[in-house]
């Protein structure tokens, strides 16, 4: 399971107060290649600056890295 976590931060009326309020998108795919790739990208994106999927990896890496939610990523 390849966990990426992002906390988003709402104030509640008192406004010196934020309470972390953290979000859970699950994803689930049959491809264990696929989600092999998705962690190579992140963790390390200069190994696949040649990859011939890379268009579809770099929009992948900056969804999850945009996303204001935890996101699992499972492998079924």
């Amino acid at each position: 399971m390849l966990e990426i976590r992002s906390k988003s931060l709402h104030s509640n009326s008192t406004p010196s107060i934020n309470i972390s309020k953290n979000e859970h998108t699950r994803i689930a795919t049959d491809s264990a290649g696929a989600l092999w790739q998705i962690r190579n990208s992140i963790l390390y994106p200069q190994r696949i600056k040649r990859h011939k999927h890379l268009k579809i990896l770099e929009s992948i890496v900056h969804h999850i890295q945009l996303s204001k939610d935890t996101i699992h990523l499972y492998k079924v």
